[in-house]
Parts: structure tokens; C-alpha cells; sequence
């Protein structure tokens, strides 16, 4: 079996689509893709690579997701590793790694600065060994018990039919705090949270959320569990009073369980790791087409995983 590697389009995302249902048995619709895959406000878009083999099937995708970093200062064009598939009767035939050099190769008439990304166990060897990546640790997941009585979110995130429900109930909870833009954008080196990411965020779902409670701002999302994507910087002395909104948070959103997943450069790690406790997560990685960065710098929270 032979292939042709094509750049992605707005026309390949019907394909992409039913590479999910048969990688993950998961239903995304097109539309819910356009909104992930157009990143247009960021200067590129449709970034990525699908293999077609000589019967015009379409056996795997690799692609990327430019977004603007701050690099010690310096505001770069980077790009998010994401939605790695490779369909059941396409595997090992190197498509991955054909896929990503193509990318790769795109990225760098781009100017796109590197690629960073959180691989699972199945894809890390693939980046490890064969893309050449470099890790620096591992993202650290706290988990966080509520007390609430029926925990709704993670009841509506077992059951579809409930959602729209849910939804609208904690929008209702929510809307004396929701407010249009957060200022989580106190860090030296990190995905520059200005008004073009706010906007793509809350885009793609209809669970995220910006809101301002107790003198902290947030971006959560409400799917599976209360998700605490970022928060404003504060300091020490007002740990008690966070740990409070959080507790309210779970309360409005009626989320057994909360998480909070950060890199540990990332300013908040110290304050949480003195009191709950953490466990190694995803992997940081980075394929560096830049080599004057300092990448083990870069401080990274949930919201700036391509699933918040």
C-alpha cells in the first residue's frame, strides 16, 4: 500500500472526523473541528498533514495548532502538537513519523519558532525517538474531593442526554460572576493569554467558562470534572481565601471532583504542593526548530491543553 501526504483543508475535516470514530470511537462533528482547526487569528491555520493511500482513504493525521507564546519576553509563533491518529488497518507504516517530518517541514517555512506538546504513553516513543524531541518533567495533576451532595458535572459528563440541562443550570449558577476577559497573563514564558485566546477558548466549548469570584479570575471548564484551566496571579498570604473560590466554584458547577493540572515552573505549583498532593501527569516536550530559547522555562497550566 502507497500514500500521498496532503496539507490539510477546511474540505479534510469530514476525513478527520472519521478518523476519531475509528481510533476513538468518538463523534465530533465538522463543525466543533472548524473551530479547533482555524487559527486563523493566530497568522496560520490547517497546519498538519493526512496520508491517502491509492484507494482514496484517508489512513492517519498529524498536525499542529499555531497559537502565540512569550518566551522570556519575546512573543513567538509557536504551534501545539495534536490529534495524532492513526487508523486501525494504516498502522506501522511509519505514517506517523512520515506525517510529522511534512509538518515539520511546513512549520519551518512558517517561521513557526517549535512545536510543544503533552504525548500520551501510545505517541511518546514516536516523539522520543523518532522526531527527535526534548522533554523537560512532567505536568503534576491535583485532584481535589468536593463535598456536594449530587455531583451533576460528572453525572452529565456520563450521560449526553443531561447535558443541555446541566448547562444551562450552571449558567444560570454562573452568570452574576462571568465576565468578558481575565488577565491570566502574568508569566515571563507561557502561551500569551491575550484577547485572541480567550476568544478561541471559549469557541470550541460550550462548557468553558471566564469568570471572577471572592477577587480571583478563572477559566474553568466544566467537562468531565470542574477544570480549573488557569487563574490569576495572587499572592501567598491569599491562599486560604483561593482555596474558598475554589470550593465555591465546585459548589455553582455541583463538581465532585475538581482538577488543576500545571507544570511544576508554573507559579502556583508551590502554593497547592504545600497542601494537596500531586502526581505525575502528561509529559512537556518540545521539537525545538529554535535552538536560542530556553524551553525549560516555559510554565504551562491546563487551559493550554488543545482538549480545554
Amino acid at each position: 500500500m502507497s500514500y500521498r501526504y496532503q496539507r490539510i483543508s477546511e474540505k479534510s475535516l469530514p476525513a478527520i472526523a472519521s478518523l476519531y470514530k475509528d481510533c476513538f470511537n468518538l463523534k465530533v462533528s465538522t463543525q466543533d473541528l472548524e473551530k479547533k482547526y482555524n487559527t486563523d487569528s493566530f497568522g496560520e491555520s490547517y497546519t498538519g498533514f493526512i496520508a491517502i493511500d491509492n484507494n482514496e482513504n484517508v489512513g492517519a493525521y498529524y498536525g499542529v495548532f499555531p497559537c502565540n507564546m512569550k518566551c522570556n519576553g519575546e512573543v513567538v509563533l509557536a504551534s501545539q502538537s495534536g490529534d495524532t491518529m492513526t487508523g486501525p488497518s494504516h498502522r506501522k507504516k511509519e505514517l506517523f513519523t512520515s506525517l510529522a517530518k511534512e509538518t515539520y517541514d511546513l512549520l519551518g517555512q512558517l517561521n513557526i519558532a517549535f512545536v510543544f506538546g503533552f504525548p500520551n504513553k501510545n505517541s511518546l516513543p514516536g516523539f522520543e525517538r523518532k522526531l527527535d524531541w526534548k522533554f523537560y518533567g512532567y505536568m503534576q495533576h491535583f485532584n481535589i474531593s468536593n463535598n456536594v451532595l449530587i455531583p451533576l458535572c460528572e453525572i452529565a459528563s456520563k450521560f449526553p442526554m443531561l447535558k443541555k440541562t446541566y448547562r444551562n443550570l450552571v449558567r444560570k449558577k454562573l452568570e452574576q460572576y462571568r465576565v468578558e476577559e481575565v488577565n491570566l497573563n502574568e508569566i515571563e514564558s507561557g502561551l500569551n493569554r491575550d484577547t485572541l485566546f480567550y476568544n478561541y477558548k471559549l469557541s470550541k466549548s460550550k462548557d468553558t467558562y471566564l469568570v471572577r469570584i471572592e477577587g480571583f479570575e478563572f477559566i474553568i471548564k466544566t467537562e468531565p470534572h470542574l477544570m480549573i484551566g488557569d487563574v490569576s496571579r495572587f499572592d501567598k498570604s491569599q491562599f486560604n481565601a483561593f482555596k474558598l473560590a475554589v470550593k465555591l466554584l465546585a459548589k455553582l458547577t455541583y463538581a465532585k471532583t475538581t482538577n488543576i493540572v500545571l507544570s511544576k515552573n508554573h507559579w502556583l505549583y508551590d502554593l497547592l504542593i504545600s497542601e494537596f498532593e500531586s502526581e505525575d501527569s502528561l509529559p512537556i516536550g518540545f521539537y525545538q526548530i529554535r535552538q536560542d530559547l530556553n524551553y525549560a522555562s516555559i510554565a504551562f497550566s491546563l487551559v493550554d491543553y488543545d482538549t480545554f
